[in-house]
């Protein structure tokens, strides 16, 4: 396989391939809470939803979540529309980039592009998104 192809298949399948959050279940006397934190909202909920699906499954029991309006919530320093831009510019410059001056006729183009991306990637690497929910196991 080419260089330029395996560099954006393997960036790919290394972002999607893993679970990030980090999870906590807090036990409390009558109700519990899950905190989870993760890159993407969505990511936050689900590992959320599957820790406190999981706690009450080991007590044999079926989670209820307590509140109508457990959300996820944005926690990062940076405006989260601008992060959301930036996170996905940066995606896209790492894969057209490539590895710095790896693989590409014009080496110097491809590095810079590669490089933004990077640069991108870790102004927005942090687990910004919080789901913070109470629940019973019944």
């Amino acid at each position: 396989m080419n260089k330029i192809y395996l560099f954006p298949i393997l960036t790919i399948v290394s972002l999607a391939a893993c679970s990030t959050a980090k999870v906590r279940i807090l036990p409390g006397e009558n109700v519990n809470k899950v905190v989870s934190t993760d890159y993407e909202k969505d990511d936050a909920e689900e590992a959320a939803i599957k820790e406190a699906t999981d706690y009450c499954q080991k007590q044999h029991r079926r989670v209820a979540f307590v509140n109508q309006d457990n959300k996820s919530k944005y926690t990062g320093s940076m405006d989260e529309s601008t992060r959301n831009t930036v996170r996905k510019a940066s995606k896209a410059a790492m894969i057209l980039g490539g590895p710095v001056g790896v693989g590409t006729d014009s080496g110097a183009a491809g590095g810079i592009l590669g490089g933004a991306g990077i640069v991108g990637h870790e102004m927005t690497n942090d687990r910004d998104y919080k789901a913070e929910w109470d629940f019973k196991c019944i």
